[in-house]
């Protein structure tokens, strides 16, 4: 099931990010106790999705012509956005760290495939990268706030229209 994701992800962007328009949309006319419930659950699930699939794409170790930064960057984005409400009932610094981990994670999975990484240096960097997230762990304990302001902003109805729109788009790109 995890092959036919990866190989049919610009798809699953296109859909995710299509219900991401419908959802800013529903955000932007209702206030959040008039909000659909059924799109809000749609929206968690398609949140997670695309937070997961760079890591399955990542982890599958296919080589995707159409899969850049900036795509796992639209990917991160609108999985922040749809899942921005919910998390702001979760202690925030736990989900930083987990998302900047995922990412250290595919810095030190592509590091390990290059010439120079020995044992002593992938040692080293496995350390290195221990060491930032617990300094970000102990950073998001004091910007909880502003984190939460974040994930305000991340969570309005405009910005998860945006940012699903976006994310249509290069789903589209890839797919054509």
């Amino acid at each position: 099931m995890a092959a036919s994701l990866v190989s049919g992800y610009p798809w699953v962007l296109v859909g995710v990010g299509i219900l991401a328009v419908v959802l800013g949309i529903n955000r932007t006319f209702n206030r959040k106790k008039k909000e659909s419930d059924f799109l809000k659950a749609l929206g968690l699930i398609g949140g997670i999705v695309t937070l997961a699939l760079p890591i399955l794409i990542v982890m599958s170790g296919e080589q995707l012509t159409w899969f850049s930064p900036i795509t796992f960057l639209v990917m991160v984005a609108l999985g922040l956005c749809l899942c921005a409400r919910p998390l702001r009932k979760l202690p925030v610094t736990f989900i930083v760290v987990g998302i900047v981990g995922v990412g250290l994670f595919v810095l030190f999975l592509n590091l390990r495939n290059t010439e120079f990484a020995g044992a002593t240096f992938m040692t080293v960097a496995a350390v290195f990268i221990l060491a930032i997230l617990a300094g970000l762990f102990l950073l998001g304990l004091y910007f909880e706030k502003s984190i939460d302001f974040f994930l305000r902003v991340l969570g309005l109805g405009p910005v998860v229209a945006i940012t699903g729109v976006i994310a249509t788009i290069f789903g589209l790109g890839a797919a054509i």
